[in-house]
């Protein structure tokens, strides 16, 4: 009976201490022999629809258009050496968990090679996952009423920080010649200069916009989907826009230290 008591209270405990989150896979890969496995970039979208309608006495016409913006960020240079099904977990604070899962023993008397079973691979993108150590437990629903679900434990291979917040140029306490990450959400060319849109990488809500005129010898036009290092300038810097609340430097990714700025813009 005390043995029984024991067991019940370290499974109680096991429990307790697993953390169970929403998550969504934002990338997968699935193969039996050996593959390297590349951390995938973001993809965020977000649509608008304008619908006008003209009602006559036996018709209705209706005139509509939707447009999408969305921003693709390149993959990260985190890859990994694996067999089976890797997944990239997208988690609710913005943090992602890379977790594979090989093929896992199964007693069918064939043998060291037959006796092995592939693992269970959700079909959808939404799941929940319960963490607990180095182990991740993913369960997703397969009924039409959502009660029955089906798991697999994967392991959890790395877990990647969430991309720092965009900087905000009203805020006094901005460090001028910090340097942050910018991924283009888009560059448009409009004759005379360039605009960009652009947000932190991973968080497509926090956006900005910014200008450069085409005149000056240090405005390139930016590639939409890349993320590049940007530092804000400060007064004293001959090249920031004077007609400008604040101006910035764009580099490519990694190379603030290496090379010339392959752009200024002014704060739109």
């Amino acid at each position: 009976m005390k043995l029984a008591i024991a067991g019940l209270i370290l499974a109680c405990a096991a429990s307790a201490s697993a953390q169970k989150l929403t998550v969504k896979i934002i990338n997968r890969q699935d193969n039996e022999t050996e593959y390297t496995y590349v951390v995938a970039g973001r993809f965020n979208s977000q649509s608008n629809s304008n619908v006008d309608c003209n009602a006559g006495d036996n018709t209705l016409n209706c005139n509509g258009s939707t447009t999408t913006t969305g921003s693709s960020l390149p993959a990260k240079q985190v890859s990994y050496r694996v067999r089976g099904a890797t997944f990239t977990l997208q988690l609710p604070d913005g943090r992602a968990a890379v977790v594979n899962c090989e093929s896992k023993f199964k007693e069918r008397m064939a043998g060291p090679q037959g006796n092995r079973r592939s693992c269970h691979i959700p079909l959808v993108d939404d799941i929940q996952a319960e963490f607990h150590g180095d182990n991740a437990k993913l369960v997703w629903v397969v009924s039409l009423d959502g009660k029955k679900t089906q798991s697999e434990t994967y392991k959890i291979l790395a877990i990647l920080d969430a991309p720092r917040s965009s900087p905000d140029p009203e805020d006094s306490s901005l460090d001028l010649g910090q340097i942050f990450k910018m991924a283009v959400a888009s560059c448009d060319d409009v004759g005379d200069r360039y605009l960009i849109v652009f947000f932190t990488p991973g968080k497509p809500e926090s956006s900005a916009k910014g200008n450069c005129l085409k005149k000056r010898p240090d405005c390139r036009q930016l590639t939409m989907g890349k993320v590049y290092d940007v530092v804000f300038l400060d007064d004293s810097d001959a090249h920031r826009y004077t007609d400008a609340p604040i101006s910035f430097r764009v580099f490519g990714a990694g190379e603030v230290s290496g090379r010339p700025a392959s752009a200024v813009y002014a704060w739109k």
